[in-house]
């Protein structure tokens, strides 16, 4: 984990501010930041409650941002309840719906831009149920992605439909994850590199990644794949 003088340069807090973001007393805090005693699971759930914007993956791993990275006008998920005339009921949920396209060429990578994101225009009517099967922890941070090219192909085939976690908004463990490259909100397989590096790159062509500092300027992960729809 992380040490609490670091925690404080990140914060730009005084050890007193960051004893009282954390719940504890000085005397407490100062045994945390000298590490005579480990913090308490109190301690830290506190700390990420005062401070919702710290990456909780960051206190216990390398190469991850620090802060979640977020769009807040971004569409959202809406729930609502549909009653039958035998009186039951069902939970639909309507999920903003994103399409990937390319409007030059068949070959190039299909994408859309930052500023579609925002507002997605459309949405499709997913069960909540379904939703629930697939793990998600939060229904509100669910959108759709409709793949529009082979760039992920065989995992995410061209018009493959894909649930994405927008709450995992950084990276954890080798997966498929939505990013914003330069404006450009893609897929990319991404994987870890020593030093804290990213590697991403396409199915396509999975040799010719590129490495990229998490915090690099232009770039933001903007969720995880969780689940795909394909067409057969």
């Amino acid at each position: 984990m992380k040490d609490f003088i670091t925690i404080e340069k990140v914060l730009n807090k005084k050890p007193d501010e960051v004893a009282k973001l954390c719940g504890s007393s000085l005397s407490t805090y100062y045994r945390y930041r000298k590490g005579v005693s480990a913090p308490s699971v109190k301690c830290l759930e506190q700390l990420l409650k005062s401070v919702p914007e710290l990456n909780p993956e960051w206190l216990f791993l390398d190469g991850v941002p620090v802060f979640r990275k977020t769009i807040s006008n971004r569409s959202t998920t809406q729930k609502f309840t549909v009653q039958y005339e035998d009186g039951s009921t069902d939970a639909f949920l309507s999920i903003p719906f994103y399409e990937f396209s390319n409007n030059t060429s068949p070959e190039e990578e299909a994408f859309i831009r930052d500023n579609a994101w925002d507002n997605s225009g459309s949405s499709i009517l997913i069960t909540d149920n379904f939703l629930k099967k697939t793990g998600i922890k939060s229904q509100e941070s669910v959108i759709i992605a409709e793949a529009g090219c082979q760039s992920m192909a065989p995992y995410i085939p061209k018009g493959s439909m894909c649930l994405v976690d927008t709450e995992h908004n950084y990276f954890t463990t080798e997966g498929i994850y939505l990013v914003k490259i330069h404006r450009a909100i893609k897929f990319r397989m991404i994987q870890q590199l020593p030093g804290g590096h990213l590697r991403l790159s396409t199915m396509k062509a999975p040799d010719s990644g590129i490495g990229i500092n998490p915090d690099e300027p232009g770039f933001e992960i903007l969720g995880r794949v969780i689940w795909v729809g394909k067409h057969i």
